[in-house]
């Protein structure tokens, strides 16, 4: 999780604000203080429309916004949204003008839209909101804003009638979510392309030259294919018909008809595996225990286990790792926020101990966030795959271009 900001930078201060109508603004005395104690930032909390006072001079102060300034300026939060069937609703820290809604903006995040779900949507937001203050002061520091024009549509109260209607939809996608996982089952498989892709140029991937992976009657369906990385087996999740649960498999690539298990018990999924110090590691996604490990691999088998204590207490989802000039990053999600928030871990020289970065989360999403396989290495440039999570669970694959990688910075870019 992203480091909370050190107590000696935040001094609360509460106060009666003046209003003037539907506007309220900061007393003079408070004014004077924020001067005499050389305040450099002022954040807003539990306040209405406030005016910036002329005599507070360069003193930048930053607000909340629930809502892309771009699409939906104005209130209330995520109602119009989930009303217009958007797939995520924008979270600002903008610096506060005078004219609402519209002033530069700091940090930038998505949350989830929960189509059937007015309340499982607000929380998506209030929880992503919180990693964005220290993103916010960071940007501030450094003088950096993101660019976008505000819309010049502004949003007000809905009418009852509107809330009315809003409500009946809601109802109607739920139970319409209620049949779906009633009737239909999930049903995926793997494929192998030896079409080449490059990452700069309009690729299009047809079904010519594709190599379905045969069926099991042991597994209702297959998903999360990995190359080991010496390239001897492919690992891969199958749901168990016997016991409903995910268990982790391997065919030899050279006889693909050859199955084995590597590993079983509560829900496993996920079978990233990396190299180090010339041994391979196989770090699946296991949330469905209480401790995340790491298990050493010979010869396809299982002989060490070694359990990861940084990661206690953390549902990890979709783990992947990067061993990266001389460092190790840990790329994954988390529990229920997992189709939307990235977080980024590192092991600095690689000495056995992963910690938060200090930018993680590094994608706040459903666009692109969730991990959807390993990083790619194309002629000295990263490319990270991103699952796209907007209307279903990894409906499509985002492809991300990582510009840079440190351990104290990240910058990706989307191309795909």
């Amino acid at each position: 999780a992203l480091a909370p900001l050190p107590d000696s930078w935040v001094n609360p201060v509460h106060f009666q604000p003046n209003i003037d109508g539907m506007w309220q603004s900061i007393p003079s005395a408070v004014v004077d203080m924020i001067h005499a104690q050389e305040i450099d930032v002022i954040v807003k909390y539990g306040m209405g429309l406030l005016k910036t006072p002329s005599d507070l001079g360069d003193i930048p102060i930053l607000s909340f916004h629930h809502g892309d300034p771009a699409n939906y300026r104005g209130r209330p939060a995520v109602f119009y949204e989930m009303l217009n069937k958007e797939n995520y609703v924008g979270i600002t820290v903008q610096r506060l003008t005078n004219i609402l809604d519209s002033g530069p903006i700091l940090a930038f995040a998505e949350a989830q839209v929960i189509p059937y779900s007015y309340k499982k949507t607000m929380r998506n937001v209030y929880y992503s909101s919180k990693y964005l203050l220290k993103k916010a002061i960071l940007s501030h520091m450094h003088n950096k804003t993101i660019s976008t024009a505000p819309s010049k549509k502004l949003f007000k109260l809905p009418k009852n009638i509107t809330v009315v209607k809003l409500s009946l939809i809601l109802c109607f996608r739920f139970v319409k979510k209620i049949l779906h996982l009633s009737l239909y089952d999930r049903y995926w498989r793997i494929a192998f392309s030896t079409q080449p892709i490059d990452f700069f140029s309009d690729n299009k991937l047809t079904l010519t030259g594709i190599d379905v992976l045969g069926e099991s009657s042991d597994y209702s369906f297959v998903a999360d294919p990995f190359f080991c990385p010496q390239g001897k087996f492919l690992r891969f999740e199958g749901m168990s018909k016997r016991t409903g649960l995910g268990e982790l498999a391997q065919i030899p690539i050279c006889k693909t008809e050859d199955r084995s298990v590597v590993m079983m018990g509560p829900h496993l999924s996920y079978p990233m595996s990396y190299m180090h110090d010339n041994v391979e590691f196989l770090f699946p996604e296991m949330s469905g225990l209480a401790k995340q490990k790491k298990f050493t691999i010979e010869n396809g088998a299982i002989v060490d286990t070694t359990t990861l204590s940084e990661f206690d207490g953390i549902a990890v989802k979709d783990p992947t790792i990067l061993n990266y000039k001389g460092d190790s990053y840990c790329f994954f999600s988390e529990g229920t926020t997992a189709n939307f928030i990235l977080h980024l871990w590192v092991d600095k020289s690689q000495l056995g101990k992963f910690k938060p970065h200090p930018l993680s989360p590094i994608c706040i999403s459903p666009s692109n966030a969730r991990m959807g396989g390993n990083i790619v290495c194309s002629n000295d440039d990263l490319f990270r795959f991103g699952q796209c999570c907007n209307t279903t669970y990894g409906e499509a694959l985002a492809v991300m271009k990582i510009d840079i990688l440190s351990p104290t910075s990240y910058v990706e870019t989307r191309i795909g």
